[in-house]
């Protein structure tokens, strides 16, 4: 499955930098496909950056948007 993350320019190198976006309008945003990841996030770019800012503060800035394969964990 891929989800989309936003990778954060941050001066402090301890500081979390970046944001894994977990949903869209309370539904749960994960791509079977890298090419439907990336159609999403090229559709809503705006949106995509609006809710980083409310995340991390605005003006911070945004070093790259990526869609990534990922894998959740899951107990046996």
């Amino acid at each position: 499955m891929w989800k989309i993350i936003v990778f954060m320019a941050l001066l402090n190198p301890e500081a979390e930098n970046a944001l894994m976006i977990h949903t869209w309008n309370n539904e749960p945003l994960i791509f079977r496909t890298k090419d439907a990841c990336d159609a999403h996030m090229m559709s809503r770019w705006r949106n995509i950056v609006a809710y980083t800012y409310t995340q991390f503060e605005p003006g911070t800035p945004i070093k790259d948007v990526r869609c990534v394969y990922y894998r959740e964990a899951r107990s046996i």
